[in-house]
């Protein structure tokens, strides 16, 4: 060994180049990667990937552009024998003069503890400005842990071997294939960079006569594809090749699922070995607990699974299914349970999972599931029928929603057990449309509350249901107490019921003129909304507006406007809310919009307020605040006549504490500003409104709407 260590940095002789590369391959040049392999400060280069990641064309590319000489060795298994592997180098090396580079190709080949020591031995006697660099398809055995600590080393794995969006595209052009921008981002999803793979599907793409629709089909299934990964997987044993087909269903894998599902122990251990080997197998953790195959390798080995045993991959979803679910992991366990044909178990987990999801950025994944199903099989199964009933009622798609909450009405009616905890969930679902008036919507409510269970997800919702229907028939006190029950049972599993509730609970308090009060909850369930995702239709348009009345009120003009005007675009947004809740958000708006002075819009939306409340003819609460909101624009509009002004932000400030007892110093002090500008903004309003006195200012003020009593 040490003719080896000295003759790394012997006299200087032409080194041995590397194989020739085919003219063919027109391999891209990997510029980014070449830099790291130049970093003058590492005596140890390690490349690590299996087949097919371009590993020994990015060794040429660097010892192209090397300027310290270097030797090439390509490694088999006769270098398992360390007499052979130090007579090889020794070989190799001789005559390179220092600083040199050695380059050690396939060290996988070498297994044997003895070679290994050579190996290890020569790369800890390098020199300051000569390296090592070693290209290996399995995790190499050659202590880095502890090389790491002692010498310099670069290491690249298959995430720094993938290629980039600029190098694929070379490639593929370079095969003689064009594709538009968008099948160019397609194909590098479906490869996730793999070098093998863009030039397998370059080749079957050039061939085709409609690369679009070949990309379409193109996956792990295409044959040449199959036939390359059969070649990879050929070093593995009967039982490794298994374990990979029998999970290929599952797109995570970890130890502790796999045992479950295949009713075995110790495949943990399995995956780790398989993910250092030269096999398409990432561990997606530092700890190596968590793995996943490249996509196309899961679906050559799912197509394999399929002509073996078409059932398995079936029981395999069902089983992890279970799994998830026990853990709690919902989403993975409606997946699986989609992928296992259990349709009716996807929809109870799912309508479970609904509460809390809603604002959560779910909508979206939610009708993903319901898409996968088909409307077939959503129709079949009640649960899933309320699924795609709520998400068509908080879509504003009231039509829809009477559709669906039907269908399951139907099928239980049809079955042949009864399911009274399904049948609790459609009274639920019926009283958020509230269709047939607000004492049914209250009534429904709290029969789905019959089953008493403190965990049940919808419990929350379904006592704010219950106040909502009690509020509008006029029964404040009640609708209070569910209400606040409501947002206690909704908080931090539920969020945008809980603003919903919020909500509710600021109109009430704003309806007995309790500003201050109103106002904290109006912006309580702002704080709610500014924390979910806006594409999954939250109620944002009615917290929005009950935030721009409670503003308003307070005299923050500015900040009542911006509420006003994200309540207005999202009013504006076509669909079918449910009665009640359009009537809320209209009436709301419209007393902002008395108070910032916009009577023409208020009048709209009160209109429009009172079409929607026709259709609940018992919601007289309702009524009583479309009444006193008419009430309120008409005065506003005498007032117009006979005379036009406008009060500043400051001026409606100084407006609100008018009807209190406070003296204007006492004023001045609660808004900073000195009693001199207080009075100036006093005497200002007071020739606005064309009165002499405050009094006077006061009485015409409530008469008009910008002051409540």
């Amino acid at each position: 060994m040490a003719r080896v260590a000295r003759s790394l940095y012997a006299v200087p002789q032409v080194a041995h180049p590397p194989p020739a590369i085919p003219p063919a391959l027109r391999p891209v040049r990997r510029a980014r990667l070449v830099r790291r392999l130049s970093d003058p400060g590492a005596a140890l280069a390690v490349l690590v990937a299996p087949a097919g990641y371009g590993k020994t064309t990015l060794l040429r590319q660097w010892a192209a552009g090397e300027r310290r000489p270097h030797a090439w060795l390509g490694l088999s298994e006769a270098h398992n024998d360390p007499a052979v592997l130090e007579a090889t180098i020794d070989e190799e090396l001789e005559g390179l003069e220092h600083p040199s580079a050695l380059i050690l190709d396939r060290l996988d080949a070498v297994t044997a503890r003895p070679a290994l020591a050579v190996l290890e031995d020569l790369i800890g006697t390098v020199a300051a400005g000569s390296i090592v660099a070693v290209a290996s398809r399995a995790e190499p055995r050659l202590g880095l842990g502890r090389l790491r600590a002692t010498i310099g080393v670069v290491e690249l794995r298959r995430d720094d071997l993938r290629m980039d969006a600029v190098e694929a595209e070379l490639l593929v052009r370079r095969a003689g294939v064009h594709l538009s921008s968008d099948d160019q981002a397609r194909l590098l999803r479906r490869t996730e960079g793999w070098p093998a793979g863009l030039r397998l599907a370059s080749g079957v793409l050039r061939e085709a006569g409609d690369p679009h629709a070949a990309l379409a089909r193109f996956g792990g299934e295409d044959r040449v594809v199959a036939d390359y990964l059969s070649e990879q997987l050929a070093d593995l044993t009967d039982d490794e090749r298994a374990l990979l087909m029998a999970t290929a269903p599952l797109d995570l894998l970890t130890g502790e699922l796999c045992d479950a599902v295949l009713g075995r122990r110790g495949t943990g251990s399995i995956l780790r070995d398989l993910a250092r080997s030269n096999v398409l197998l990432d561990a997606v953790d530092r700890s190596e607990e968590h793995f996943r195959a490249h996509p196309l390798l899961a679906e050559a080995l799912r197509a394999e699974l399929h002509r073996v045993d078409p059932g398995q991959a079936y029981e395999v979803h069902r089983r992890a299914s279970s799994w998830y679910e026990r853990r709690g992991e919902a989403r993975r366990a409606i997946d699986h349970a989609i992928a296992g044909g259990q349709y009716d178990a996807a929809g109870v987990l799912l309508w479970r999972s609904l509460p809390g999801w809603w604002g959560a950025g779910s909508r979206k994944a939610i009708e993903r599931w319901l898409t996968r199903v088909g409307e077939h099989e959503v129709a079949a199964h009640p649960a899933l029928s309320l699924v795609a009933a709520a998400v068509a009622v908080v879509a504003r798609r009231r039509t829809a929603a009477e559709r669906w909450v039907s269908t399951a009405e139907r099928t239980l009616a049809a079955a042949e057990e009864s399911r009274p905890r399904l049948e609790a969930e459609v009274a639920v679902m019926r009283a958020a449309m509230g269709g047939a008036g607000a004492a049914d919507m209250a009534a429904r409510a709290e029969r789905a509350q019959s089953g008493g269970d403190p965990d049940d997800p919808w419990r929350g919702p379904a006592l704010l249901l219950e106040g909502i229907g009690r509020h509008l028939v006029g029964d404040a006190a009640e609708a209070r107490d569910r209400l606040e029950a409501g947002v206690v049972a909704a908080a931090g599993s539920a969020p945008a019921f809980e603003a919903l509730g919020l909500s509710q609970l600021a109109l009430i308090s704003l309806a007995r003129d309790a500003f201050e009060e109103g106002a904290e909850l109006a912006l309580r369930a702002r704080g709610c909304v500014e924390r979910l995702d806006p594409g999954d239709h939250i109620p944002g348009d009615l917290v929005h507006a009950v935030a721009a009345f409670a503003l308003s009120h307070r005299g923050e003009a500015a900040r009542a406007r911006s509420e006003a005007d994200r309540a207005r675009h999202a009013l504006a947004v076509r669909g079918e809310s449910p009665a009640w809740y359009d009537a809320q958000a209209r009436i709301a708006l419209a007393r902002a919009e008395l108070r910032l002075s916009d009577a023409a819009a208020a009048r709209a939306l009160i209109a429009e307020a009172s079409r929607a409340a026709r259709r609940i003819p018992d919601a007289v609460q309702l009524q009583r605040w479309i009444n006193d909101a008419w009430a309120r624009a008409d005065a506003f509009a005498a007032e117009a006549v006979s005379g036009h002004w406008t009060l500043t932000t400051a001026e409606l400030r100084v407006l609100r504490f008018l009807p209190s007892h406070l003296s204007f110093r006492e004023i001045a002090a609660r808004l900073h500003v000195s009693s001199n500008t207080v009075k100036t903004q006093a005497h200002a309003v007071y020739r606005k409104l064309d009165v002499s006195s405050r009094s006077e200012a006061v009485t015409k003020a409530l008469a008009i709407g910008l002051v409540d009593h």
